[in-house]
Parts: C-alpha cells; structure tokens; sequence
C-alpha cells in the first residue's frame, strides 16, 4: 500500500510537471502575440515623439531579451520532460499525434519567437533611421538659426562707444570667429549624415539633404564678414586707442595748464627756486610729452589720409590737441620768464641784504670809540681797520654788481623797490666808507698821541731815573769814591746835555699835534708843561749834584788830608811819647845833649805839622761856610786835629821842661864834680 501511495504521488507530480509545462507554453505563446502586434506596429512614420518611441522600443527589446530566458527554460522543460520518461512519455510514445502535437507546439513557439525578434530589430532600425533623421533635420535647422545668429553679429553696425568697448567687441569676435571655425566640423559631419540618410532612403532625406547643402553654403560665405566685421573693429579700436591717447595727452594738457598758467612766484629765493626748479620739471615733461603728442598728430592724420569712417573728428580731436600744445608752451614760456625774474629778484634781494649783512657787521668795527690804553693798543686797533679798509675796499666790487644787477632788472615791476634798495645799500656803504675813514683818523689821532705820550713817558721814565740820580745823598766813602761817582755823574751830566735834542723834538712833536687841532690837545699840553717842568727839575738837581759833588769831593779831599795829617800827628806823638818815656835818671850831660838836639829836631818838625794843621782848619772853615752841610762833620775833624796836636805840644813842652831841668841838673853836677 505504501509502495502504491508512492508511486501515485510520484504520477501525481509528472502530470503536475506536465500540465504546468502545457499551461507555461501557452502562456508564452499568448505573451509572443502581444508583443507581435507592438513590433508590427508602423508608429516610426509619425516623427513626432521619435525618442521616446525609439527609447521605449528600446526597452521592448530589452524586455524581449530578458524573456528570452522563458523559452530557452520552456525549451529546457519539454526536453527535460521527455528525457526523464514522463508518465506521460510512454503515451507519447505511443501516441504519435500527441509528440507531434507537442513537438509543432515548440516549433510554433520559436518560430512565433523568432518573428517577434525580427520584427522589433526592423523597427528598432525604421526608429533609428527616423530618429537621425529627425534629429539632423533638427540638428540643420538648429545650425540655420545659429548661422543666423552669426551673420546677424557679423552684420551689426556696432563699433563700440570706447577703447573698452572695442576691446570687447574685439574679444567678442574672436570668440565668435573662435565658435564659427569650431563649427567646421559639425557642418562637416552634418553633411556627411545627410548623405548618409540620402543613401538609406529617407522620406526627407532629400529635404534634409538640400538644406544641409544650404547650411554649408552659408558657413562657407562667412569669413568674408568675419573679415569685414574685423577690419572695421580693428579701425575703430585703432580710433578708440587714438582718441584715448589724444584724450590723456588733453587731459594731462588741462591738468598742466593751471600750473602753466599760475601767477605764484615765491615770497623767497628758495621758494621761487624751488617753484623754478618744478617749471623746469613741468617744462621737460611738456617736452618728453610733445614727441608722444606729435605722434598721436601723425597718426591722426595718417588715418585722415586713409579715410577713415571718423576722419572728422580726429581732424577736431588735432586741431585741439594742437590748440591745447601751443596754449600750455606760450604759458610756460611766460611763467619761465616770469620764474627767472622772481628768481633774479629774490637773489638780488638775498644778495643785498647779504651785502647789508656784512655792512651792519663790519659797522661795530667802524664805529667803535675805543682807541686803546697804549699805542700797541691802537695799532692793533688801526692794523684790524686796514683789514677792515681792504675787505671794504673789495667789496665795492660787489657793491657794483648788485648795482650793475639792479639796472638789469629795472625792466621788472617792482623795479622801484629794486632801486630803492641799491640805493639804501650804496648810502649804508657809503656810510661804512665814512665810518672808516672816521676811525683811521681817529686811531691815527690815538696813534700819534699815544706815540707822543709814549715818548713823554720814555723821556720821563729817563729824566726821574736821572733824578733820581741827581737827588743822591751819596757822596762817596773817600776821595776815590767821590772822583768815581763825579766822572759818572759827569756822563749823566753829558746824557742831560745830549737828551735836550729829545726834549725839543718832544716839543716840536706837542706843537705838530697842537697846530692839527689835535682831539687831545688838553692832555698833550698838560703832558709837555710836565715834562718841561721835569725837565727844568732835572737840570736843576743835576746841577745842584754836580755842585755838591765838587764840594763833596773837596771835603773829601779835605778828610784824607786831615786823614794823614792826624796819622802825622800820630807818628809825632808816638815819637814824642816814646822821648818822654824815656829813662833820663842815669843819663850824662852828653845824653842829655843829644836827647835835647832830638827834641830841638821834634819840635822843629812839628812847625811844619802846626803849619799844616793850621791850613786844614782854615781850608775847613771856608768848607763849613761853603758847605753849610759839611759844618758839623768838619768841625769834629778839626777838633780831632787841633785836639791831637795840642796834646803833642803839650807832651813836647813837658819832655822839653824835663830835659831842661836835667840838663840843668847833670851841670850842676858837673861843675861839682869839677870842682872837686
């Protein structure tokens, strides 16, 4: 029961198998029809929605594709079934109608297959033809309004409003000359598939064809407006470039001018310089500029020359670029002049008040009072004015050249002023001239009174040094002593009677500088009274010192021969004394004989001394009355004298009286002896 449970399962399964491959080719089949019917249909003659036609058959065929795979698998069953003895195989077996029935089943299967396949790849071609067909037709008509586009551009009359807009314009064209040769090859390619569809037949593939050719031919004719549109561009960016050349050069013209014309000048040589030294600057810009701007004129008028479409108005734009040349020129050339009148005034100014300057500096020199304590002094003060003179006297050279200036600018407005103050600086040096001749006459006054002065004073300094000299107390120790300073004094003597040639030349000298009206005439009459009294003062003590000298030396004289007549009265009293101290108690008569004889000789030499002394006193009486000064010291020296010899005299008298009384004596004995 088991084994017949099983085997009717495994019939049930076949016949499952079976029926299910029975109902899977019908399903298929009925599926091929459908899609038969789309592949027959002739929807591709209606252009409209070619694309999407086309993109949906597309997807037909691939529908188709991915069914393919059904029948291959049905194909695969039906074999598969026979192959592993169906329940239904021995029948088939047997049954012959019923494997042919099942076998034209398949060949109708694939043979519906087939046709299907054909069918939708000859639509899928009659869609791509119509498709590229529409598409060029599409593609000629978008190239039509392209060509229209292009020769409308190439055919505007717009040449741009500026430089700017020329340029662009410019760039404009290239983009478009750039497009239009970019363009060859699609024109190209677009009359190649117009040939092309010609040759599969297309309903419009004459139509297509023909307005391809006309798409080429007009391609073809565009680079002659190509060349037109690009000579004109290049004329007007040629007249755009020159007008904006011409129009900075005018520009810079018009900003220049108001410099040109300006009327400021400088209130001072620097300014005035500096303000020249930017005309200079404006001027050798004017003048780099003028070769620019005539090259702008020359091609100006070579596009005159070549008619170019705006000849009128470059012929404007020269004439006043030319205009506006010669206006800013003749300013410059007038605010130059004007520049180097300012500058030349503003120099002479400077120069002058350098020049005053240098007067009102030198002035203190000229003016200055002080003539100095001594002549070195005024000297130095006259050597400083003869430098002074020599700078003045150079600098009335300058004085010259700023006159010689002034005339050269009278032609100037402010002439007047200009002269004016020449005149001022010629009356200030003028003044400076006086001043210094003022000076030297003053310093020369100072010069010769000092030098006066100063010989008053040497001659002075000399006559007290000789006073001084002549006031001496000095008369000398001793005789040699005074007959010394006598001779000198006598050279003293002879200096005084040699220095009156200097007194009078001093003289002479006070009475040059008092006939000139000399500026110190009080002091130089009060200087010689001076030395006139000095010098009479002098003379009179020098011979007052000679006269003392002379009695001086006669006292002198007088004190060595009281010196030697007191050193006589000295040896007679030494002599006198040692008489008297002699011992006479045991002398005979005859000693005392020859003691007296000696006396008798003594007292005879001592008349001579007597004598002697008794000149000195009266020599030293006339010297006290001579000499009222010497009173004193010659009465001691005649007291010392008489003094001395009167104690000699004395000493004699008593020697004397002894001697007699023992010669007197020594008789006595004697005439007792011989009495006895």
């Amino acid at each position: 029961m088991l084994e017949s449970s099983a085997k009717r399962r495994g019939l049930l399964c076949d016949s499952k198998k079976y029926h299910e491959f029975i109902r899977t080719c019908g399903e298929l089949i009925t599926w091929i029809n459908a899609k038969l019917q789309l592949a027959y249909d002739e929807s591709y003659l209606d252009p409209t929605n070619l694309r999407a036609k086309l993109q949906k058959h597309l997807a037909f065929d691939s529908e188709l594709t991915e069914n393919e795979k059904r029948l291959v698998a049905v194909e695969a069953q039906g074999e598969q079934l026979i192959k592993e003895k169906h329940f239904m195989s021995e029948q088939v077996g047997k049954v012959l109608l019923l494997i042919l029935s099942v076998r034209a089943q398949l060949g109708e299967l694939r043979s519906g297959w087939d046709e299907l396949r054909t069918k939708s790849a000859l639509k899928t071609q009659r869609l791509r033809e119509a498709y590229e067909a529409h598409t060029l037709q599409r593609k000629v008509e978008d190239m039509e309004k392209w060509l229209d586009r292009i020769e409308g551009e190439l055919a505007t009359e717009d040449h741009g409003r500026d430089l700017i807009s020329v340029e662009h314009l410019m760039k404009k064209l290239d983009a478009l000359d750039a497009e239009i040769r970019g363009r060859a090859d699609a024109v190209n390619d677009l009359m190649q598939k117009a040939r092309e569809i010609k040759t599969l037949g297309s309903p419009t593939s004459d139509a297509i064809l023909g307005a391809a050719e006309q798409v080429v031919a007009r391609y073809s004719s565009l680079n002659e407006p190509v060349l037109i549109r690009r000579e004109n561009l290049r004329d007007a960016h040629a007249l755009y470039e020159w007008i904006a050349c011409a129009e900075e050069e005018l520009e810079w013209l018009a900003d220049k001018l108001p410099l040109a014309r300006s009327q400021e000048c400088g209130d001072s040589l620097n300014a005035a310089q500096s303000l020249q030294k930017k005309h200079a600057a404006l001027e050798k810009e004017l003048e780099s500029r003028q070769a620019g701007i005539q090259e702008i004129e020359s091609k100006g008028n070579a596009m005159i020359r070549a008619k170019h479409f705006a000849a009128p108005q470059i012929e404007k734009t020269i004439d006043t670029l030319t205009s506006a040349l010669l206006s800013i020129k003749d300013a410059a050339s007038v605010r130059r002049a004007r520049l180097q009148q300012a500058v030349d005034s503003h120099q002479y100014y400077t120069e002058v008040a350098e020049a005053e300057q240098w007067i009102r500096d030198q002035m203190p020199v000229a003016t200055n009072q002080e003539t100095g304590r001594d002549q070195a002094a005024a000297e130095g003060y006259l050597r400083r004015l003869t430098v002074l003179e020599k700078e003045v006297a150079k600098f009335k050279d300058e004085v010259e050249r700023l006159r010689a200036r002034c005339d050269a600018l009278q032609d100037q407005q402010n002439a007047n002023q200009i002269a004016a103050r020449q005149v001022k600086l010629e009356t200030s040096y003028a003044d400076l001239v006086k001043e210094c001749n003022r000076r030297r006459t003053q310093l020369v006054d100072a010069g010769r009174y000092h030098r006066f002065v100063r010989q008053v004073d040497d001659l002075s300094d000399w006559l007290h040094d000789k006073e001084h000299l002549a006031s001496s107390e000095d008369y000398g120790r001793d005789l040699e002593d005074c007959v010394q300073l006598t001779e000198k004094f006598e050279t003293v003597v002879r200096e005084l009677a040699g220095a009156g040639e200097r007194v009078a030349a001093v003289q002479r000298a006070q009475e040059e500088l008092l006939r000139s009206g000399h500026p110190y005439a009080a002091s130089i009459r009060a200087k010689g009274t001076d030395l006139n009294t000095l010098w009479t003062r002098v003379n009179e003590a020098a011979t007052e010192r000679q006269q003392a000298l002379a009695g001086a030396r006669q006292v002198h004289r007088f004190d060595q021969e009281a010196d030697e007549t007191l050193n006589w009265l000295g040896d007679k009293e030494a002599t006198g004394v040692a008489m008297e101290n002699e011992d006479l108690a045991h002398a005979d008569l005859a000693t005392i004989k020859v003691q007296m004889q000696r006396h008798d000789e003594f007292v005879h030499g001592m008349r001579a001394v007597e004598k002697q002394v008794a000149e000195l006193c009266r020599e030293a009486e006339r010297l006290w009355t001579a000499f009222p000064n010497t009173r004193e010291h010659l009465e001691v020296r005649k007291m010392d004298m008489e003094e001395q010899l009167k104690d000699i005299l004395e000493g004699t008298r008593r020697h004397q009286e002894r001697l007699q009384h023992m010669e007197s004596l020594q008789a006595y004995f004697q005439v007792i002896f011989t009495t006895i």
